[in-house]
């Protein structure tokens, strides 16, 4: 189809070093603009961990200030 980008939704963060937890969502935004992808979105709900078969104790971002943290990022 003509006009369509494919996008990408992070959902699980367990295998990042907590110290890196802060520039992680950075990077894989700007690799992900890099390959092409139109959209990049982050869990919003705990609970979703559960649902998706992962335990609730994993890392979770708050999905509010991690896309304000890209555009901060991006805008620079």
């Amino acid at each position: 189809m003509h006009g369509t980008r494919l996008g990408a939704h992070l959902m699980r963060f367990g295998s990042v070093e907590p110290s890196a937890l802060r520039r992680e969502p950075g990077d894989t935004a700007s690799a992900a603009e890099e390959a092409g992808l139109g959209r990049l979105s982050v869990m919003d709900h705990w609970f979703q961990m559960e649902r998706a078969g992962f335990p609730a104790s994993d890392p979770m971002l708050e999905a509010y200030t991690s896309s304000r943290r890209r555009c901060a990022r991006r805008c620079r």
